[in-house]
């Protein structure tokens, strides 16, 4: 399994890349703090999981995420971000989002109980 971390805050991209490397640790797992990087590495490799942040430098993690969808439609993709408001859960579904996780009511491990039920 392949899975793309995207996430500009440095603390949180690592702490979700140290939890999925421990828990799937025959995966490859890289890491972008931007999606100008990340997008680039998508177009390049195929990628089974996608972890987005909505708050990223540049274009935004929606932005992305519809970029992804619309190229690459059987990765999926897990919104993981500080905004916990109706409107941007609505966005990311609406923008082809497969999940939608809070920061501030799920930690990393959940992500790995959303990977292993995808994959």
């Amino acid at each position: 399994m392949k899975i793309i971390i995207v996430e500009d805050h440095q603390f949180f991209r690592e702490l979700i890349y140290d939890t999925l490397a421990s828990h799937f640790p025959s995966s490859k797992i890289v890491s972008f703090g931007n999606s100008e990087e990340a997008l680039p590495e998508i177009q390049k490799h195929y990628f089974d999981i996608a972890i987005i942040d909505i708050s990223l430098p540049g274009e935004n993690g929606l932005k992305l995420t519809r970029k992804i969808r619309a190229q690459y439609p059987d990765i999926k993709i897990i919104i993981y971000t500080n905004h916990n408001l109706p409107e941007y859960r609505d966005a990311a579904i609406e923008y082809g989002a497969d999940e939608f996780f809070s920061k501030k009511d799920k930690n990393p491990g959940d992500l790995v109980s959303s990977i292993q039920s995808m994959h």
